[in-house]
């Protein structure tokens, strides 16, 4: 089965959710953060049950070292599915970029 890029979708339905976490990926990937940025803000506007927007948006905030912001993006995607392990491990890295030791070790446990 073929995958179909994520602009392509967009083109059909500018409220796929998926698709514009997928663009932002492809976007973070080849090092344009700011465009990554606005495709995951696109992403959680049109589904804000969609977790793995909140790490990648979160992840973006972490590296432009907007650390409020990003802790309040993992926390989110932590409270929206708390099985997720890239969720609990980006809020780790909050915590150890903090300083705040047993708030990390408790989120790796």
């Amino acid at each position: 089965m073929t995958s179909i890029p994520p602009p392509r979708i967009l083109a059909i339905d500018s409220t796929h959710a998926l698709a514009w976490n997928n663009l932002g990926t492809l976007k973070e990937t080849g090092g344009d953060l700011e465009s990554a940025l606005r495709c995951y803000e696109n992403s959680i506007r049109h589904d804000s049950t969609l977790s793995k927007g909140y790490v990648n948006r979160g992840n973006i905030r972490f590296a432009l070292g907007e650390m409020a912001e990003a802790r309040r993006d993992f926390q989110t995607a932590v409270r929206l599915r708390p099985w997720d392990a890239d969720a609990h491990y980006a809020m780790a890295r909050v915590h150890a970029q903090s300083g705040e030791t047993e708030s990390l070790i408790e989120e790796l446990k």
